[in-house]
């Protein structure tokens, strides 16, 4: 019996339990899921970065990295031959010049609308400087949604090349300017011819002068301005926000001897008449009618003050005139000048014996009716 036992203790220790297969299973197929997740993870991860790389956006980087290290292979640029003020001008060299050392930033262009030919502009703080023309080459599906392009500069346009500084010139009708050597013609004309300021009593009797005002857009460069063959100095011209303006007045000429005495002559008579040395100014204007048009404004005051004022100028000797000055001659045309007359009238009063001093600094404009140079 002790045998048996021992027998069947010896089968009991040699009988092994078999293992489930389940949980191998299920470690390999869990294994393969997450193996075949971190594929598919790298996957999307790659696609994604290739996405974003594919964007025009970046490739708008890398074209501004260039412009920025001074590589301008891309940039196009126009002629200047539609700018006759600017006919030999180096586009390139502007553009280069403007970009050169300048940090650039770039934006999508408000004007970009198709997607395929995306538009960015390059800018120096909120200055735009060019704009980028971008377009798609080649395009592919990614994980069946996502769509990538490849890009190509198409152009790569500078804002130099259509100026940016302007001018406008106002000067009398009778004048000629020049802008880079240019003479400016009815092209550059800006309105209507306007009569100068002051003359409205002139035109009553002949053609007042005129202003004209030229105005000259898409200059690259800061223009050189002449009138009448002179190089106005930059000194001489307004400057605002790349925008120059400058007007011209008549400048003074040589009078000529007669008309020089005959323009002084005129001024002692006027005043003699008021200071009653001209003979029959007590009974009329008439003493001083030949050097005013017929019914003239001043003609009228001096009839005025001929009637109530004249009889209160106090008794006086012979006037005498000294420090005479004939300055300041300018023509505006065939039929108008100006002129400024200066003097100093001494007088003595017969009352007290006492010395008057009148000073006369006058400009008077003179109009030509009959041939004959009137006040």
């Amino acid at each position: 019996m002790e045998e048996q036992v021992k027998i069947k203790k010896k089968t009991s220790k040699g009988t092994k339990k078999p293992k489930s297969k389940f949980w191998f299973g299920y470690r390999i197929f869990v294994g393969v899921l997450a193996l075949l997740f971190v594929v598919m993870c790298i996957a999307v991860w790659n696609t994604m970065k290739k996405y974003e790389a594919a964007q025009p956006e970046k490739y708008v980087e890398k074209v501004v990295q260039k412009i920025e290290d001074g590589n301008f292979e891309d940039v196009t640029y126009t002629s200047g031959a539609d700018n006759k003020f600017e006919p030999n001008l180096d586009y390139k060299k502007e553009f280069e010049s403007l970009v050169a050392g300048k940090e650039l930033d770039f934006k999508i262009s408000a004007d970009s609308y198709d997607s395929l030919k995306p538009k960015y502009d390059i800018l120096i703080g909120e200055e735009k400087v060019a704009t980028v023309n971008l377009k798609s080459v080649k395009e592919y599906k990614k994980m069946a949604i996502l769509v990538l392009s490849e890009w190509e500069v198409d152009s790569i346009e500078p804002v130099v090349k259509a100026g940016n500084y302007e001018i406008k010139v106002t000067l009398p009708m009778n004048y000629e300017a020049e802008i880079n050597g240019v003479k400016l013609s009815e092209e550059e004309l800006s309105g209507e011819a306007v009569v100068m300021e002051g003359f409205d009593y002139v035109k009553e009797y002949v053609e007042a002068p005129k202003t004209v005002t030229y105005v000259v857009k898409g200059l690259a460069n800061v223009p050189e301005l002449k009138v009448n063959g002179k190089v106005i100095e930059a000194d001489k011209i307004t400057v605002k926000d790349n925008k120059y303006s400058y007007v011209a007045n008549y400048e003074a000429q040589e009078m000529p001897a007669e008309l020089r005495d005959y323009v002084l002559n005129a001024a002692k008579k006027y005043s003699n008449y008021f200071s009653r040395d001209l003979e029959g100014c007590r009974e009329s204007t008439a003493p001083i009618a030949d050097i005013f048009p017929a019914g003239s404004y001043y003609i009228q005051m001096a009839e005025k003050y001929r009637q109530e004022d004249m009889w209160m100028y106090s008794a006086h000797s012979a006037p005498v005139f000294t420090n005479e000055k004939v300055s300041n001659y300018i023509v505006y045309s065939e039929d108008c000048f100006s002129v400024e007359v200066a003097f100093d009238k001494t007088m003595v009063l017969t009352l007290n014996g006492n010395e008057r001093l009148d000073q006369n600094n006058q400009v008077y404009y003179y109009v030509k009716i009959d041939g004959k140079w009137l006040i």
